[in-house]
């Protein structure tokens, strides 16, 4: 090898490594919260302590500045409330059998913010028109893999509580 050739070979080996660092610094990246989600299991702890293994249809959404959350919630699939006899009058029976159904779904959607390994969500439309109104949710999260735990602690003042929230990423 000439003089000029031993200097280069050094430069590129260096240059190789300079550009290859973005790539690597990516993939060490702390894993991404964007994306959809279902979630696996629920564990709630305190004085109504349970374990779901089971848990209903579920979809989280997550994107760059914004979230959506669709859930039906319990351990048992919603029943099917049928046609009613009149649309238009519905009997007490019919309006109590669609309440129940809608009872057991939680939908909204609205802007997340992330400090540290905290997520707070602010609804801007939920199907409770309460939700909209109540303070953000502020859940402390972790994200191992394609497994993401949301954890929603009491608030003060209440019986101390935990509810364990696993989901897993969909493809």
């Amino acid at each position: 090898m000439t003089g000029v050739q031993t200097c280069a070979l050094p430069i590129l080996i260096v240059a190789a490594v300079v550009a290859g660092a973005p790539a690597v610094a990516r993939a060490q990246a702390t894993p991404s919260l964007q994306g959809a989600w279902r979630v696996t299991e629920i564990v709630q702890t305190g004085a109504n302590a349970a374990t779901n293994k089971n848990p209903q249809p579920s979809l989280y959404m997550f994107t760059k500045q914004h979230y959506s959350i669709m859930t039906v919630n319990g351990t048992a699939a919603r029943k099917d409330f049928g046609a009613p006899r009149d649309p238009l009058k519905l009997t007490d029976a019919e309006k109590g059998a669609r309440y129940v159904a809608w009872d057991a779904f939680t939908a909204n959607s609205g802007t997340y913010q992330v400090s540290g390994s905290m997520l707070t969500t602010r609804p801007v439309v939920a199907k409770n028109p309460g939700v909209m109104t109540g303070p953000a949710a502020v859940r402390e999260f972790r994200i191992q893999g394609n497994t993401l735990t949301l954890i929603q602690k009491s608030a003060a003042g209440q019986p101390v509580s935990e509810t364990r929230t696993t989901l897993t990423r969909l493809e």
